[in-house]
């Protein structure tokens, strides 16, 4: 606990502007300086009302699975742009797997000998929630390196992509690098190094690299849980697909290690890099505590929220055929009008708390309720609708494991 906390004291942020009276935001879509999305529509084109909006995002990613071709990329790529200049687009490619849209869409081109084996010979399958989907590919094999270098290289050139989303970017899996010794583990490592230099050279002058990802429990090398970190010194961002909240046991994170994470990824946002946060709501349990999931996670990323370099997204789908889902893809929260962060992130106890130019927001990290001192005049805005207004000094009861948005007076 005393870690943590010294953690939010040492944590550095250039605070812009001063405090500034508040009305109430006026009603309207979620603000796109948070939202990014990974999205797709599994075998046909988004529609213009998908397509409008989309146009809410800061990052659109085109999903793997995405249209019917490569070319209802470019094409979505190009109407995107169309529709907004400001944002960024990405295509999404495997790094250590071949899947059935890629073999299907690679043809003859994919060659046998780039798929992954173990010791004894025998080719060892992409997983996916315990199902097979493709193959493992020998990150070590420079033949496949550059074949799928130039596939990122053409769709580089075919439409104005601002950069390539590089997932499953990791070398063991469950059920999948087990099989490999450890030599062969840690050969595949070097090739995970390897491809993230190379493909940053390959996008051109300007284009991004992102990569997901590095979420807890990520062996992104071979017998380390060093979660990627490193190649942010390669690659320009990366996604933490698992934050905040586990979906599969539908419990939160260990708010501590949540609060950890956030710091961690300040310090990393506030030295250039991109970082993406994903909350996943994917069964009926999860869909029915969202308003609690995502006012929680939500606020705990605007502890950390670094302007031009912090996103979020609320996924509520295991599998992008079952469409975009671009309504939920936000909090109510996210309409709120807090303005620019001020201050350093601060904490107190089990309450972490920060300054923004039109507001507070506050989190209480414990699994018991906090009383807030309220350090202005303020009014509650939960879900963006107003609440309570109270003086300064007046204490507000912060529940367990939520959060509370406040609006200047």
């Amino acid at each position: 606990m005393r870690k943590l906390a010294l953690l939010f004291a040492a944590l550095a942020i250039t605070a812009t502007g001063g405090s500034a009276a508040a009305t109430s935001p006026a009603p309207g879509a979620l603000r796109s300086q948070y939202r990014y999305t990974w999205t797709a529509t599994n075998g046909r084109q988004f529609t213009a009302a998908e397509y409008a909006k989309l146009a809410g995002f800061s990052i659109v990613i085109l999903e793997k699975s995405h249209g019917s071709s490569f070319q209802d990329w470019d094409a979505a790529a190009r109407e995107l742009e169309r529709r907004n200049p400001h944002q960024k687009v990405f295509a999404n490619f495997l790094a250590n797997a071949a899947n059935g849209t890629f073999l299907r869409r690679w043809g003859s081109s994919f060659k046998d000998e780039w798929i992954l084996r173990n010791d004894s010979g025998t080719k060892i399958p992409n997983l996916r929630q315990g199902r097979q989907a493709g193959w493992r590919v020998d990150l070590t094999n420079p033949d496949y390196r550059h074949f799928l270098e130039s596939q990122i290289e053409e769709r580089m050139r075919s439409a104005p992509y601002d950069g390539v989303m590089l997932d499953s970017f990791h070398v063991p899996d469950p059920g999948g690098s087990r099989a490999l010794g450890p030599a062969e583990a840690a050969r595949q490592s070097t090739g995970l190094s390897m491809l993230a230099a190379e493909v940053k050279r390959v996008v051109g002058p300007g284009k991004l690299v992102y990569f997901n990802g590095v979420a807890r429990g990520q062996t992104t090398r071979a017998g380390r849980d060093d979660r990627g970190f490193d190649f942010l010194t390669q690659a320009d961002g990366a996604q933490d697909e698992f934050y905040c909240y586990l979906d599969t046991a539908n419990v939160f994170r260990d708010p501590q290690q949540t609060a950890a994470d956030t710091l961690v990824y300040r310090r990393y946002s506030a030295a250039g890099s991109t970082i993406l946060y994903s909350v996943k709501l994917r069964n009926d349990a999860a869909r029915a505590a969202q308003a609690h999931v995502k006012r929680f996670c939500f606020a705990n990323f605007l502890i950390g929220y670094v302007p031009g370099r912090s996103f979020i997204q609320f996924k509520e789908y295991g599998s992008e055929t079952a469409g975009p889902q671009i309504e939920s893809a936000g909090s109510p929260e996210q309409r709120i009008a807090l303005g620019t962060p001020t201050a350093l992130p601060a904490r107190t106890g089990t309450v972490a708390r920060r300054r923004f130019a039109l507001g507070w927001v506050f989190v209480n990290l414990g699994a018991t309720a906090s009383r807030v001192s309220l350090p202005a005049d303020l009014t509650l805005w939960n879900g963006d609708v107003r609440g309570r207004s109270l003086r300064r000094g007046q204490t507000y009861l912060l529940p367990a494991r939520d959060a509370a948005f406040f609006l200047n007076r």
